[in-house]
């Protein structure tokens, strides 16, 4: 699916242009919004993850238009990139370093009282 803005013949868009592309992006913001929570699942392993996500990187880029997977055709161009992008993220949010605990500070002179930053 391309997401971009809908021209008319002088280069600019009419009113009726506009809302329609608004439309479209709202639209494909909600499908990426949906494909994007099926593929990287909250609470999940990041191995299970990144696995998906590859796995539907392997399945954009090398499915031929003669599968019966394919509807009427179509590349799954915009699905490849997607998959990518997930995949990357994935795999970087699983080579960075925990986050250390905040080390507690301490007030006061004999006795001090613990307080957490």
């Amino acid at each position: 699916m391309f997401i971009g803005n809908i021209l008319g013949k002088t280069g600019a868009q009419s009113k009726r242009q506009h809302e329609l592309s608004v439309s479209m992006k709202e639209h494909f913001n909600t499908e990426l919004a949906y494909i994007v929570s099926c593929i990287v699942k909250e609470g999940e392993e990041l191995s299970d993850s990144i696995g998906r996500s590859a796995a539907c990187f392997l399945v954009g880029r090398f499915e031929s238009s003669e599968s019966p997977n394919v509807r009427s055709g179509e590349e799954l161009v915009s699905f490849c990139y997607v998959s990518a992008a997930l995949c990357l993220r994935e795999i970087e949010r699983a080579h960075k370093p925990p986050k250390a605990p905040k080390a507690p500070t301490y007030v006061g002179a004999a006795f001090p009282t613990l307080q957490v930053a």
